[in-house]
């Protein structure tokens, strides 16, 4: 059971991380973040001829308030521009819209009503897009300079079948198949106390049947749920999961022989808690030391 403690540990942690991201990230175009407050100076380009270029996420998700990106100038990609930015004597600011498209059965695009989406620029510069719908964002901005940045489409895009929900369903798959053949290494009772390997079985065929199912059903909604709206019930079904780890943990710590268990750690270890010599570095007592060879009237 401890190898399932360590999976499941490790399917909730990869869960919880999912969960924190909230879109693709940012493009990286230099060794440095881009701040809205970077240092301008070394621009060498006349104000009038400075570019305003928008840099962008390859995509986002439907129903998270997703990065979408942030203004720069294109000689300097470290400065973030705003609505209030400024260098020296010159007007930096930037006026900008975005507009969302919502993709039909057909494939058609049409403008989404503003009640769908919510557009916010953050402190860092850096604008946040949540979309109720599926389909595409279209961003188009000017700065004081007269300087236009290109449309750029970034796509909204469903949630899909990752990764780790292909690795949930494939141990839930095992975790049926063991439950149901009886059979793996789930099932070792090597420690278990006389007359308790049935109970114990038990145990571990049920809960391995429950989780397992708990697992493909997570499997499930992650594949048909594009808009992410039942991820609440997923969080749910892995709370039960590891309840049920728990409670079957305790249950089977009452089937163990703890003497069986310390006899087999002695037999590998020692009494004294030190691994067991190999015989290749076991040496006959008669064999003579190293002080008995410099004592040896013969050397």
């Amino acid at each position: 059971m401890k190898k399932l403690f360590r999976i499941t540990a490790l399917a909730a942690v990869i869960l919880a991380a999912a969960l924190l991201l909230t879109g693709c990230l940012m493009p990286m175009n230099s060794a440095s973040t881009p701040s809205k407050d970077a240092d301008d100076s070394a621009s060498t380009v006349p104000y009038e001829q400075r570019k305003l270029v928008f840099m962008h996420a390859s995509a986002v998700q439907v129903n998270y308030e997703s990065p979408l990106g942030y203004f720069i100038y294109d000689d300097n990609q470290l400065r973030i521009l705003t609505p209030d930015s400024k260098t020296g004597e010159h007007d930096d600011s930037v006026s900008y819209t975005v507009t969302v498209y919502e993709k039909g059965k057909d494939g058609s695009l049409t403008e989404a009503s503003a009640d769908k989406y919510t557009c916010t620029l953050r402190d860092n510069g850096y604008i946040y897009l949540k979309s109720s719908v599926i389909g595409e964002a279209r961003v188009e901005g000017v700065c004081a300079n007269g300087s236009t940045a290109a449309e750029v489409t970034v796509p909204i895009q469903g949630k899909g079948l990752s990764l780790f929900d292909i690795v949930i369903a494939a141990i839930g798959l095992y975790l049926i198949v063991s439950a149901i053949l009886g059979k793996g290494r789930l099932f070792d009772q090597s420690f278990v106390r006389e007359g308790m390997e049935k109970k114990h079985k038990t145990i571990v065929r049920v809960t391995a049947l429950v989780v397992g199912l708990l697992m493909l059903a997570t499997a499930a909604i992650a594949a048909f749920d594009a808009y992410d709206k039942l991820r609440i019930v997923k969080i749910v079904l892995f709370g039960v999961m590891i309840v049920l780890f728990i409670v079957s943990a305790v249950l089977m710590s009452k089937c163990m022989d703890r003497d069986k268990r310390r006899e087999a750690q002695e037999g590998r270890y020692g009494a004294d808690g030190k691994h067991s010599p190999d015989a290749a570095f076991d040496f006959d007592d008669n064999e003579p030391t190293v002080d008995d060879i410099k004592n040896d009237p013969k050397e």
